[in-house]
């Protein structure tokens, strides 16, 4: 607000009216901000989003953290359908052993002596690589 008010137009990153724009993916962070001025998007989900775009080139459709959004015209917002922590871990797990194929085949060979928590843990870490490659 105080930009728009310093600057006299509208910022493209007011979510009071989305911006979209044919072949351009809108995501809507309102969300993933908190704060007192609700700027720490940054450090939070909307970075581990970002990640997985830049590291893993993953579409919006396979970032279980994001939903698609209502309207004529297709959009998205934070608030999907898999927790955030578990999102931040597979991106991680995928970065670090250079792609989700194989992460999946590290959890794979993890899995069988895994117990309890571990294994759920991992069983949460597959289903999301999977996700995450083409289909």
């Amino acid at each position: 607000m105080m930009s728009a008010q310093m600057n006299g137009m509208r910022r493209l990153g007011d979510a009071h009216q989305l911006v979209l724009v044919d072949g351009l993916e809108s995501i809507d962070t309102t969300a993933a901000s908190n704060g007192l001025i609700g700027h720490d998007d940054f450090a939070g989900t909307a970075l581990d989003d970002f990640r997985a775009v830049v590291w893993l080139s993953l579409a919006p459709d396979r970032r279980c953290v994001l939903q698609q959004g209502q309207g004529e015209r297709r959009w998205w917002a934070f608030g999907g359908a898999c927790p955030v922590t578990d999102f931040r871990a597979a991106t991680l797990a995928a970065r670090v052993a250079g792609g989700p194929r194989a992460a999946l085949d590290q959890v794979d060979q993890q899995m069988p002596g895994a117990s309890g928590p571990a294994r759920d843990a991992m069983g949460r870490m597959r289903q999301m690589l999977s996700g995450f490659m083409d289909r």
